[in-house]
């Protein structure tokens, strides 16, 4: 993959944290392409508003596939595409709903959506990681602490998947991890537990 002139000459001025950001960027780029069949690579651009680089892609194929996802409410819909990469698409997932315990020993996603659950248990079960999940009721209304408004949740069931055991955790954090760096830190504090303990 050729470098983009672009952003050649800021890599030179680069800390090795920044360059390894910038080549995943690159990397990202590259592979979003190939998901939506672009023929040349994204590049890495400067976001003013979120004052960092980003790759950004479109694609009608990929947003009528999640517009047909969201209008169901059906995300197994998405099975033949997540399928051949169950990892990336659990990282996407855990990134954005999973969170990790140290204290508890456990990994968690939460979701309102019960078919997303079992869709993650499913994916999870294809990288040999073994999880639990359990449901509980939630106030039908939510009052914001900073303004007092108060909100109605359209769902008042809450669905909780519970990733525990020295070898599902090792698995998970070899085969899927975060991307996030407030999640990478929990799950290393996690896995030192673990090497701490006879657990």
């Amino acid at each position: 993959m050729e470098p983009s002139r672009l952003i050649d000459p800021v890599i030179n001025t680069m800390s090795s944290s920044q360059l390894k950001t910038m080549t995943s960027l690159k990397a990202g780029g590259y592979y979003l392409s190939k998901a939506v069949g672009k023929s040349s690579p994204y590049k890495p651009r400067w976001s003013k508003h979120n004052q960092r680089w980003v790759v950004r892609g479109s694609s009608i194929q990929l947003y009528l596939i999640l517009k047909r996802v969201r209008s169901t409410g059906n995300p197994w819909t998405l099975i033949r595409y997540l399928n051949p990469y169950p990892a990336y698409a659990l990282r996407g997932l855990f990134d954005a709903e999973g969170s990790v315990c140290p204290h508890w020993y456990e990994i968690g996603f939460t979701n309102t959506n019960i078919k997303l659950i079992t869709l993650t248990q499913w994916l999870l079960r294809t990288l040999g990681i073994e999880s639990r999940s359990y449901s509980h009721m939630m106030k039908r209304f939510l009052k914001d602490p900073q303004s007092g408004r108060i909100y109605q949740r359209r769902q008042t069931v809450l669905y909780d998947l519970r990733i525990r055991g020295r070898v599902n955790i090792l698995r998970f954090a070899e085969r899927v991890g975060f991307t996030i760096k407030r999640k990478q830190r929990k799950l290393k504090e996690l896995l030192q537990r673990y090497r701490a303990s006879q657990l």
